[in-house]
């Protein structure tokens, strides 16, 4: 067992640490330029008592009463909301309010914490001053579930956006944040995920995973910083990935979907992926799907040469079934 728990986690990290070297290649997307026609708000969103830092892509010279859809947005491992600015502002131009943020403990987003010298006492306003540690750059899909959804709760009380047409993307990791995020909620009216991490997690992880979630509660939040990938930011939090599994979701798909993978997709196999959780939602035979592979393209390859032909068709699926 012991063996067979090292070779799972050998596997895993050699993931992630080519996960790793291929963030670098995202550096080849060309710059961003914000376009005339689109207008930028910094905005804060509330979650679990942590505020995400976001930004709002409005069309400009909207009237006051106007009402537009909305694509909430959502980045990858180890991405903030900067990563998605050409995407959101192309999505603005074309007429859309898009929404970027940053996951808790990211970027400029708060976060979770401890207490370093327990609790205090607190004053008649339950205040103190405490001493505490930040827990940072943690992957925690749970986390992350729940951030984007209170990312769609902000966003349903923007006064310029139809809370009935509010559709999302993601990519990479984010991309199977928002297919499970709409199998769950009924406001999302159309789903895009590219390159999207749809993939079931490796059952061989469960013991590694179950003694991570011992260590943790018993030893504390430490314990979520022993699994470092080399040439990868933040730390995986393993007690958690065994409880996600987007590509499960498929079956409770009932909006538009639109899927797209790479054609030389080397961080997962894209078959057990996307294309498997097209094959699920088209045999329901009732919900709109449609699964493109980018040509001659890697991973990263969609920021940059598999870049416009992706955009395009987002764009394309958004007004057929969100405008």
């Amino acid at each position: 067992m012991q063996a067979r728990q090292r070779s799972a986690a050998i596997i895993l990290l050699s993931f992630f640490a080519l996960l790793g070297v291929q963030i670098a290649s995202a550096a080849d997307a060309p710059k961003f330029q914000l376009p005339d026609n689109v207008e930028v708000r910094n905005v804060t969103i509330w979650s679990e008592g942590s505020r995400l830092d976001g930004d709002l892509y409005l069309p400009k010279g909207l009237k006051p009463d106007e009402k537009r859809p909305v694509i909430v947005m959502s980045h990858g491992w180890g991405g903030t909301k900067l990563k998605l600015q050409r995407e959101a502002s192309r999505f603005s131009a074309a007429g859309y309010i898009a929404l970027t943020f940053t996951y808790r403990g990211w970027g400029n987003s708060e976060g979770k914490m401890t207490l370093l010298d327990g609790m205090p006492k607190l004053n008649k306003n339950n205040e103190a001053t405490v001493k505490v540690h930040f827990i940072r750059e943690v992957l925690d899909p749970i986390d992350w579930i729940q951030d984007f959804r209170s990312a769609v709760d902000f966003i349903s009380g923007e006064p310029h956006v139809d809370p009935q047409r509010i559709g999302v993307w993601g990519t990479s990791y984010g991309g199977g944040i928002v297919f499970w995020s709409a199998a769950n909620d009924d406001r999302i009216s159309v789903v895009v995920s590219q390159v999207g991490g749809l993939f079931t997690p490796d059952r061989h992880l469960e013991p590694l995973a179950k003694q991570r979630a011992t260590e943790i509660a018993r030893e504390g939040v430490d314990k979520l910083y022993q699994d470092k990938i080399e040439n990868l930011k933040g730390w995986p939090n393993h007690a958690k990935w065994l409880q996600y599994d987007p590509v499960s979701m498929a079956r409770m798909i009932k909006v538009p979907t639109l899927l797209m993978d790479a054609e030389n997709e080397q961080l997962f196999d894209r078959r057990e992926a996307g294309e498997r959780a097209y094959d699920i939602i088209r045999a329901d035979g009732t919900t709109p799907v449609r699964y493109e592979v980018i040509p001659k393209i890697s991973h990263w390859g969609i920021y940059s040469d598999g870049f416009e032909q992706a955009n395009g068709l987002a764009i394309e699926w958004f007004d057929k079934y969100l405008k």
